[in-house]
């Protein structure tokens, strides 16, 4: 049973339409939020999640689909309680020299820049409502380096 920690809240969750994210959206919809779902492409979460949740296509890479985003969630929903940024970018292995530079790039947009670009917009709105929290998630490979990473 629920204890419906977050009714009346809304939850942004980046990434959120496969893996950590797609839980996490479905804990915190079974918590009594409205979640408004981010990912680079919908897949079936929405089905599963009913009509407490909403999707958008966004690229957390970019500063104006992040900005995008979160005015359509605070549209929506009328306001931003919870940032689940979990949203992620993966590369095969490769030594520096040989790594394409393209890819290097579009990999510090999305897993550094983004916690920027989203918290940028998030934050001014959290301050207008007096409160808000701002969750950012890691693998242990942000904690530890490994060959080709």
């Amino acid at each position: 049973m629920s204890r419906q920690r977050f009714a009346d809240q809304v939850v942004f969750v980046t990434g959120g339409s496969s893996g950590l994210g797609a839980v996490t959206s479905q804990e915190f919809i079974n918590e009594g939020a409205k979640v408004f779902v981010t990912d680079l492409e919908e897949r079936s979460i929405l089905k599963q999640l009913g009509p407490n949740a909403t999707f958008m296509k966004c690229d957390v890479s970019s500063p104006e689909d992040c900005e995008a985003a979160i005015k359509a969630c605070v549209e929506k929903w009328g306001r931003l309680d919870v940032l689940f940024h979990s949203a992620a970018r993966l590369a095969p292995p490769s030594t520096v020299p040989n790594h394409d530079l393209a890819l290097f790039q579009a990999l510090i947009n999305t897993n550094l820049c983004s916690a920027f670009y989203l918290a940028r917009i998030a934050i001014p709105q959290m301050q207008k409502q007096g409160k808000g929290a701002i969750i950012n998630v890691a693998s242990t490979a942000a904690l530890f380096g490994d060959f080709g990473m």
